[in-house]
């Protein structure tokens, strides 16, 4: 943690305070970082060149295992897509030069707070998991007047809306913040949309209630927020008018310690690592929990985007569309439930994939000619480009995975074939093992310098969870 002296930052009648960010490995390293990135990247390169190069010249012999060869390489590239789509996405950001400059932390001091409505959504989960995460929103270190819990019940469970209520009388005996049970109908033949639609109407809602708050904020059901969450989350969208929403990272606390499935691991890689990055390029990704936003901003758009998956990840492309900035905050305010089996955990990466795909197709290509984002940034849109070629790099995965068992098929006759080869072209074979190892070498490096604050054990699983897991997705 940093130990230097909070700045006070008056805005308007807002008192906030303002730390410096507390940096992970690669940025603390960055130069280091910076050249291990572009360095193990080029020897890739030129790996593959030479790889290529050799199957070609190979090939001009007439042997008779010149296809083996071409598949092996085929493959090496096949599987190291996904990889290189990230880093594309993180050679991207430490050109700007903007990683460099990491976003504070803020908190918001005083009795003085703007209003905001906390929006907790719910379709059919134990109701004592859901009135947890309700109790622990009620809790917030924030002035109790100045906020107030919607508790949007898509399941109509009598047993939560039992729960609600008794928690409110605690809540009314304490002076605590308004709690607020809403569960809506849909009309046969209307379509629900799921999480999407019961945010909508629950902010629709919260505008007819009494006048509307400045900011809303949510949780899904499952996600239990620390008691400064509100506080650290809304300076950000009080500094800055263009700030529609700001997002932060979440944890999981029923993760088995060896995090077998990468489950924490892929969390704590994209929220430690890929988002800070992609916050300095303006394009961090609302993750649907934990958020706080500007109720205009979410005006602007036509309310809250209307999707069947990603609802979240559509809302926040949609407001950069529309020239709004999304930010990232570092600090792990929220904690929550991890899918407990091997099916469930698949079907979570399934969805995850459906919503970029849903995202992708309502949005294009991200072209500047799209009506939905004529005022994006270049650089979001550049992040989103990648972000539709990686949704679909788990079929480049299965492919080279089927592809590279025909590389080893015994060939009659070609072992006398190998050996002629490898004497013919053993300089050539010399650079290509070389620059392999150097490849090897500066990508562990760099792989260390990059994840040296995660248990790298940990990161070993995520990385092979998205071979076994790309037929999935």
């Amino acid at each position: 943690m940093s130990t230097s002296k909070a700045i006070e930052i008056q805005r308007e009648s807002y008192t906030l305070h303002e730390t410096p960010a507390v940096l992970f490995p690669f940025e603390v390293y960055l130069n280091a970082f910076s050249v291990l990135h572009f360095l193990s990247w080029t020897l890739w390169l030129l790996h593959m060149i030479t790889h290529f190069a050799l199957a070609y010249q190979i090939q001009q012999d007439g042997s008779h295992v010149p296809w083996k060869i071409w598949i092996a390489a085929l493959c090496d590239l096949l599987l190291a897509i996904p990889e290189v789509l990230t880093a594309g996405n993180i050679g991207l950001a430490l050109c700007t030069g903007k990683a460099a400059h990491p976003r504070p932390s803020y908190r918001l001091h005083g009795r003085v707070a703007p209003s905001v409505d906390i929006m907790i959504t719910s379709c059919g989960e134990p109701a004592d998991m859901i009135i947890n995460t309700v109790a622990a929103a009620a809790a917030q270190d924030y002035p109790p007047e100045q906020f107030r819990i919607f508790v949007l019940d898509d399941s109509h469970d009598a047993d939560l809306r039992h729960a609600v209520d008794l928690l409110k009388l605690r809540l009314n005996r304490v002076a605590g913040p308004q709690v607020i049970y809403l569960s809506r109908t849909v009309m046969p033949g209307q379509q629900s949309y799921f999480k999407s639609g019961n945010l909508r109407f629950g902010i629709e809602q919260s505008q007819r209630l009494g006048e509307g708050s400045m900011l809303l904020a949510g949780l899904d059901a499952d996600m239990i927020p620390e008691p400064n969450w509100l506080r650290q989350m809304v300076p950000h969208l009080l500094l800055r008018e263009e700030v529609a929403i700001a997002c932060g990272p979440q944890r999981y606390y029923n993760v088995p310690s060896s995090d077998p499935l990468g489950q924490q691991a892929d969390f704590d890689i994209y929220f430690t690592v890929q988002e800070l990055l992609n916050d300095c390029l303006g394009a961090p990704m609302c993750t649907g929990t934990g958020y706080v936003a500007r109720r205009s901003a979410i005006a602007e758009i036509g309310g809250w985007p209307l999707a069947y998956t990603g609802e979240d990840y559509m809302c926040s492309a949609i407001l950069t569309g529309a020239g709004w900035d999304v930010v990232f905050v570092r600090s792990f305010l929220q904690t929550g439930l991890a899918p407990e089996s091997m099916t469930a955990a698949m079907k979570q990466r399934m969805r995850w994939t459906d919503a970029g795909l849903e995202v992708h197709q309502r949005l294009g290509p991200y072209l500047s000619a799209s009506t939905l984002t004529s005022r994006m940034k270049p650089s979001v849109r550049a992040v989103n480009m990648i972000y539709i070629i990686r949704d679909y790099s788990p079929l480049t995965t299965v492919l080279g995975m089927v592809l590279l068992p025909l590389a080893l098929i015994p060939t009659p006759g070609a072992d006398d074939d190998l050996l002629s080869i490898a004497n013919k072209h053993r300089p050539f074979i010399f650079w290509a093992q070389t620059l392999f190892l150097a490849t090897h070498m500066t990508r562990t490096l760099r792989v260390y310098l990059t994840y040296k604050h995660l248990n790298l054990s940990h990161v070993a699983n995520i990385h092979s969870q998205e071979m076994w897991s790309a037929p999935c997705e």
